[in-house]
């Protein structure tokens, strides 16, 4: 998103939110400031990218846990 196309807000919100928009952001490899706006895109009811970022984040997660799985196997 190009920032004429966008306008800048902000909120406080609680630490316990900030640490899981952190953990989150880590997890998907993106900024806090991305998950935020798919945050408040799925509130205001535009799913479209957020279905897809969930999605490819699942597949990412099923591979991880195929790999483990294998790595497990391998120590057996």
């Amino acid at each position: 998103m190009r920032k004429t196309e966008s306008k800048m807000m902000g909120a406080r919100i609680p630490p316990d939110w900030a640490k899981e928009i952190e953990a989150i952001a880590l997890g998907e490899g993106c900024s806090t400031a991305e998950v935020c706006r798919r945050a408040m895109g799925q509130f205001l009811g535009k799913r479209g990218k957020a279905r897809a970022t969930i999605e490819s984040r699942l597949r990412r997660l099923e591979k991880q846990l195929a790999a483990l799985i294998a790595q497990n196997l391998e120590g057996d």
